[in-house]
């Protein structure tokens, strides 16, 4: 299995859990309430042990961003952090501040080549690494 893959099982999984976790706390969950536990259990375990592989394979493996080689694990963390910088560029934009808009414009299209280099990277590699 693809890292992308199992990224995709991850989410449906977080999904399921939210909606038995939301069935839980309903009357209409009370009546089987120590089968949708049971579930619950299973799931959570489940998407530990895809997220521990995850966790490996980001630190094991390497992608190159410009002319560094990083693991994937680091390249997620930079990329996380430079959509919070284009983010908080962006809140500043559209507040009604007195800012040199231009060059704010500047520096988050900056930020945002930085961010596409990263997210292509990140894309690669989970299209093209398989999961143990």
């Amino acid at each position: 299995m693809l890292v992308s893959e199992l990224l995709l099982r991850k989410k449906n999984i977080k999904l399921q859990i939210d909606e038995l976790e939301k069935h839980l706390c309903t009357e209409g969950g009370a009546g089987s309430i120590n089968k949708i536990i049971g579930k619950l259990f299973e799931l959570e375990d489940m998407l530990q042990r895809y997220t521990v592989a995850l966790d490996v394979s980001n630190n094991n493996n390497k992608v190159t961003v410009g002319s560094s080689e990083v693991s994937v694990a680091t390249a997620i963390r930079l990329k996380n952090n430079t959509k919070k910088k284009v983010d908080t560029l962006t809140s500043l934009i559209n507040s009604n501040v007195n800012v040199d808009i231009f060059n704010i414009i500047d520096q988050r299209t900056k930020l945002f080549e930085e961010y596409i280099l990263l997210s292509k990277a990140i894309s690669l590699s989970d299209w093209s690494i398989p999961v143990d």
